[in-house]
């Protein structure tokens, strides 16, 4: 005995084409005919042609036929490319924007050189900077100039002065001034200017990105 036996016509049509948009809109048949086939199973061949018979209804149960498909076959390639990513080896996988490489550490004595005068240039005059502030002026990673720091700290090139005010959550950024000439000695020549001369910003730059092209 099928679904509409002993059913109202008008009710069994509006049934019939409700389940064949329900089953187009699926993603599992190709087209109106392969509808049609499963409904054949629950409903009689009189009322399906009622419905089947009509060229405008064929053609939309088709549209929403290759519509679902389309739609199945890109969640596929989704889910295939993501396995795949996922299936590859972290050392393989591409690193995202917000994981990219930092500038690298100075490789040469000679770039080294250069970002160290780089630094004693910007502090000349008695001006007072954090490293941060130093990375932005010579155009160079943080990394590097914290690095350059440390090796004038120990040549007693450049000092700290003080730090900056400690934020919420945040660590107080050291201030680095150039090194004061020791006045102890009787040699010592008190109020001469700095022995680093002023820099030029320009010709710094320009000898920093020769170095890193060597």
């Amino acid at each position: 005995m099928k679904a509409n036996d002993g059913v109202n016509p008008v009710e069994c049509r509006e049934v019939i084409r409700k389940r064949a948009f329900e089953l187009a809109d699926s993603g599992i048949f190709d087209d109106c005919e392969a509808v049609k086939r499963v409904l054949n199973a629950r409903f009689h061949d009189a009322h399906l042609h009622q419905i089947f018979s009509s060229p405008f209804c064929r053609m939309d149960i088709d549209q929403r036929c290759q519509a679902a498909r389309t739609r199945a076959d890109d969640n596929a390639k989704h889910i295939t490319s993501h396995l795949a990513e996922r299936a590859m080896p972290a050392s393989s996988r591409p690193l995202a924007s917000s994981r990219r490489q930092r500038p690298r550490v100075p490789a040469t004595r000679r770039e080294s050189a250069a970002l160290t005068g780089a630094i004693a240039g910007l502090l000349a005059d008695g001006r007072e900077m954090t490293a941060m502030q130093m990375a932005q002026q010579v155009d160079a990673g943080q990394r590097e100039v914290q690095r350059a720091l440390r090796e004038m700290l120990a040549g007693q090139e450049v000092r700290v002065v003080r730090r900056t005010p400690r934020c919420a959550g945040g660590r107080p950024a050291r201030i680095f001034a150039l090194a004061v000439p020791d006045t102890g000695g009787a040699d010592a020549a008190a109020g001469l200017p700095s022995c680093w001369p002023k820099a030029d910003l320009v010709v710094l730059r320009a000898m920093d990105a020769f170095a890193r092209h060597r």
